[in-house]
């Protein structure tokens, strides 16, 4: 669907910047409540935002990731000079892709990380309570818990 072609996502997170710049993106529940209101405003089909200390992204339905970074940027401390140097982008499928491997825990500090599974689905939720989540997000955001879960079940965690 087109809505897959536009899935967009803007992050920073631990493996690309330092903890002052990571520190100036990170967004309080306030500053989350502000940006999805804005998403709205601004016609956005779908938004949610993660922001923990390792990461902050912002997933939305828009026609490119730059409305996202200027989304963050308006709501945080960060500048997008910091972005464009230390952030990330991604686009359809490869959105997609990021956020399985974020669910799945692939992307954290420590592999298999359970905590950012909760932090998606609080993210969600937090979303859709404020009229930011259509049905194509939400089927998205599902099948990343589900296929976490699989990955958790399923693969043995040789990591110890």
């Amino acid at each position: 669907s087109n809505y897959l072609n536009h899935f967009c996502l803007a992050g920073i997170n631990y493996r690309k910047s330092d903890v002052n710049v990571r520190g100036k993106f990170s967004l309080t529940t306030e500053q989350c409540e502000q940006l999805l209101k804005e998403a709205v405003a601004k016609c956005f089909p779908g938004a949610f935002v993660i922001s923990t200390c390792n990461r902050t992204e912002i997933y939305g339905i828009s026609p490119s990731p730059k409305d996202l970074i200027e989304l963050l940027c308006l709501h945080s401390q960060g500048r997008i000079k910091d972005f464009l140097e230390q952030g990330y982008t991604y686009q359809g499928l490869d959105a997609v892709e990021h956020l399985f491997k974020v669910a799945a825990g692939l992307d954290s500090q420590i592999v298999g990380d359970h905590e950012v599974l909760g932090q998606i689905k609080m993210a969600a939720k937090f979303a859709k309570e404020r009229g930011c989540i259509n049905n194509f997000m939400e089927r998205i955001v599902n099948f990343a818990i589900q296929s976490s879960k699989k990955i958790k079940t399923e693969t043995p965690m040789r990591f110890f």
